[in-house]
């Protein structure tokens, strides 16, 4: 089994040397998610949990594009929708606050989309799988951004201001974070599905760059989780 992305030029250890050595971007956004980690008062250890997979998707993604195969394509491929399904359940839980039926709700809605998604819409090289997580972000994002409108509305009224003002606060700039995040997979999506169709005027092609974009979401998401009670201690 070997991978067929542009930049494989036959069955060697290193024939994708981009797409191998990118990899390296995925550790370096787990070591600085966890030195940010490391530097919190408080010890969250469901993100970390998080960012032990991102260190996961790295060594699991160079495994694949050095010796792709059965085996390596689950290493390959596992991390990422356990990242994908624990970041939903962590922002459904703890940045929106949803009851254990809703977070099980949206779960199955999000493994759903990703059995019906790539089955209705043709994208290069599965990237169509990776649509409902794209969408899932700017829900999360801008659902956020509506909570803090309607906390501030409560602090119009003069309902719990103090706490109108700091549910506001935290909702707005998580919110945004994510949506940010999620503008940069969106470039990277982009750029897994052109591999193939750009292949014969860039030969390295377009895949080790979806590498280095997806580490940096990455990061983005899991410097939001973190810093979003930052705002209590600000308010404080």
């Amino acid at each position: 089994m070997l991978s067929h992305y542009c930049e494989r030029s036959g069955p060697g250890l290193w024939a994708e040397p981009l797409n191998a050595a990118s990899n390296a971007a995925f550790i370096l956004a787990g070591l600085v998610a966890y030195l940010a980690w490391r530097g919190r008062p408080a010890r969250d250890w469901p993100v970390l949990g998080l960012i032990g997979l991102v260190f996961a998707i790295g060594v699991g993604s160079f495994l694949f594009h050095t010796r792709p195969g059965p085996r390596t394509v689950l290493a390959d491929v596992v991390p990422i929708q356990l990242f994908v399904l624990g970041y939903l359940a962590f922002a459904l839980r703890r940045l929106l606050g949803c009851r254990l039926w809703q977070l099980a709700a949206g779960l199955v809605l999000l493994v759903g989309a990703e059995i019906v998604v790539p089955r209705l819409v043709s994208a290069g090289q599965g990237s169509a799988a990776y649509l409902p997580a794209l969408v899932a972000l700017f829900v999360i994002g801008l659902a956020l951004i509506g909570r803090a409108h309607l906390a501030m509305l409560d602090f119009a009224r003069g309902t719990d201001r103090e706490g109108a003002a700091l549910l506001g606060l935290k909702a707005a700039r998580t919110g945004r974070r994510i949506i940010g995040a999620g503008m940069v997979f969106t470039v990277s999506l982009g750029l897994r599905a052109l591999d193939v169709p750009l292949c014969a005027r860039l030969p390295t092609g377009t895949h080790f760059v979806w590498h280095l974009l997806n580490a940096v979401t990455l990061l983005l998401l899991l410097l939001a989780a973190l810093r979003h009670d930052e705002a209590v201690a600000e308010a404080e």
